[in-house]
């Protein structure tokens, strides 16, 4: 099945999976958000995000500003027709995600609107790692834990026979790969991990809660994942730094590439 990427703006589109369409906003160093428009889904809210305007789940990561800041911002939540799912994995007692919103993103002198405008459009869910979760429609998703400071939660989606792994914020371990990734991105038709630096740059950043695209490469043929695309780029990293690691990455596994504007995959 052919698919076809293709730069709008800030949205990077993956248009693949039987005509789901897969929506990365800000996909480079920036906030991030991952979007299923035709299943009502979404994971993470970097940013504003209206194109997930008729998502009625959010799944979040963890809880790092660049994953939530874009939250006060969804306009659904403002209307108290509306029933929103909102899921985060890594909170540990006593934090919630209730209690994050209303005390920390949505209170004065950070943000003019209090959380109880929106909590009658919306449930909060807080669950543990590892949890299997179905959304019906026949998606199914599965979580499992990531290693990044203050704890984060990767995803896999499984949908019309197939399979998508979301593996950001994550560091790799250096002694051994990491089995929590492997299991989420099994036989994946998609991976998405976070390859935020070299192999060269990571020791000035080892402990920041990310990985480099070499792991990914690693990953992905641990787990024979059929496609994978470089996550959560370095925001030094320009374009002429990009082009040289889908260069040199090319040249070790083939499906493992940066998120680029332009691309066909097929899957």
């Amino acid at each position: 099945m052919n698919g076809k990427n293709e730069q709008k703006g800030n949205r990077f589109v993956v248009e693949t999976l039987s005509g789901f369409n897969i929506e990365g906003l800000s996909i480079g160093g920036q906030e991030t958000s991952i979007i299923f428009p035709q299943l009502k889904l979404c994971f993470d809210s970097g940013r504003c995000t209206q194109r997930c305007v008729y998502a009625d789940t959010m799944c979040l990561t963890h809880t790092h500003m660049d994953h939530i800041q874009g939250l006060p911002f969804f306009t659904p939540l403002y209307n108290p027709k509306n029933k929103i799912r909102l899921h985060v994995g890594p909170l540990q007692p006593p934090c919630d995600l209730q209690g994050l919103i209303s005390t920390m993103l949505m209170k004065a002198p950070i943000f003019p609107v209090p959380s109880s405008l929106i909590e009658q459009a919306c449930t909060f869910n807080n669950y543990s790692c590892g949890q299997v979760f179905e959304l019906g429609d026949g998606i199914v998703i599965r979580t499992g834990e990531l290693n990044h400071p203050n704890g984060a939660c990767g995803y896999r989606i499984e949908f019309a026979g197939k399979s998508i792994a979301i593996c950001t914020d994550t560091e790799h371990f250096e002694d051994r790969i990491d089995q929590n990734v492997v299991s989420l991105s099994h036989d994946a038709d998609v991976m998405v991990y976070d390859a935020a630096y070299t192999d060269e740059d990571y020791p000035k950043f080892k402990g920041w809660g990310h990985s480099t695209w070499q792991e990914a490469v690693k990953v992905a043929e641990a787990a024979n994942v059929k496609q994978t695309f470089l996550f959560h780029h370095d925001p030094s990293h320009d374009d002429a730094k990009m082009d040289a690691i889908a260069e040199e990455v090319a040249k070790i596994r083939s499906g493992v590439r940066p998120a680029i504007e332009g691309e066909e995959i097929e899957i």
